[in-house]
């Protein structure tokens, strides 16, 4: 599901449950946001930050878990883009878990389609933390913190991977494959650390608690 503007204040915690074609309202907004076409909405009360952030989940979360929840996003991943809306800068806070049928958060519902695209550059700067840029690329952080001539963001298929491989490196080791950013304020420091030439993502994939070689094999591959 997505989030809507028009929903009102006692659901905006919610999100929409759409059909399992993923069919789209192609019908636009007055703010030209596509929006999905759900018919449901169902409050939540748990997202993957709040997952990690407390208890046993700080040191990521069991394999089989992260098997069943990865496989979810990435299928979202794939219908957005055969749709041509992107999920590039997708973060923690916005895959949230609904229960299913077992009483079990394994049910994956996913809003903010299309966050970085065409974003003006001027609010990543000014109004942006760590929390919002964490997943993504560092070619999406230099139009923003490096090219002032460029007004607005511009997000391609590629850049996918790299967000798509954080959260799966943050779901299996409770970290992010990068140094600590020290100011969370500060968003511009993540693109230091990603741009520091002595940093590559296969030496936190090689150094991580992960103990099942394919999940890093397949991290080597979108990092």
């Amino acid at each position: 599901g997505i989030h809507s503007s028009n929903a009102s204040e006692a659901v905006k915690s919610s999100v929409m449950k759409f059909n399992g074609s993923f069919e789209f309202d192609e019908k636009r907004k007055k703010d030209n946001i596509v929006r999905f076409k759900y018919y449901v909405m169902e409050p939540v009360s748990m997202n993957l930050q709040i997952l990690l952030d407390h208890g046993k989940a700080t040191q990521g979360l069991p394999y089989q878990y992260v098997l069943s929840i990865s496989k979810q996003i990435l299928e979202v991943f794939h219908a957005a883009d055969v749709r041509g809306y992107t999920l590039v800068g997708l973060t923690l806070r916005d895959i949230y878990l609904q229960r299913d049928r077992n009483n079990e958060f394994k049910q994956v519902k996913i809003y903010r389609f299309n966050r970085f695209k065409a974003l003006n550059c001027e609010v990543v700067r000014d109004e942006l933390r760590f929390e919002d840029l964490a997943t993504c690329p560092k070619e999406l952080l230099e139009q923003a913190f490096m090219r002032y001539e460029m007004q607005n963001l511009q997000v391609s298929k590629e850049m996918a991977f790299w967000t798509y491989g954080v959260i799966l490196f943050r779901l299996l080791t409770g970290d992010y494959p990068y140094l600590d950013v020290s100011n969370p304020f500060e968003a511009s420091e993540l693109l230091v650390r990603l741009t520091d030439e002595n940093y590559t993502p296969s030496t936190y994939i090689n150094e991580s608690s992960i103990d099942h070689p394919p999940a890093k094999f397949f991290l080597r591959k979108l990092l």
